[in-house]
């Protein structure tokens, strides 16, 4: 009877910890960015789509095309970014030739935003890919 409840303890602490955890991922771009975002979207979903619960978008400015075509891709969600700043979304010029949005400073407000949402989460970049399972 003991080797039945510990053999029971030891399946259950098993299938406790190896069972995969749910994964929410958050990021943002703009339309400018747009190719980049669709190939990290497309990595997650290469490499963790099994686990993946969602990849919010935060909508830093794209074009309504771009918005449909994202909201056509499973697990991915778009949602508008709290304008926390007059500023936020222009573009900025921050050297002789790059320009980017509001100095990064809704960067902040989108990985806010996205722990707002979901219990836990990952902030990629549009510009990251993922090679392997997380």
């Amino acid at each position: 009877m003991k080797l039945m409840k510990l053999l029971v303890f030891l399946l259950i602490f098993v299938v406790q910890f190896t069972s995969p955890i749910p994964q929410y991922y958050c990021t943002s771009a703009d339309k400018e960015h747009f190719e980049l975002l669709l190939n990290l979207i497309g990595s997650i979903h290469k490499t963790n789509f099994n686990n993946l619960q969602e990849i919010a978008v935060f909508d830093l400015g794209f074009t309504q095309k771009q918005r449909k075509l994202l909201q056509t891709i499973d697990k991915v969600q778009v949602y508008n970014l709290e304008k926390t700043n007059p500023q936020m979304f222009e573009r900025m010029l921050t050297g002789p030739t790059r320009k980017v949005r509001g100095y990064f400073t809704w960067k902040p407000v989108a990985i806010k935003q996205g722990l707002d949402l979901f219990p836990y989460m990952l902030y990629l970049d549009a510009g990251i890919s993922v090679l392997q399972p997380l």
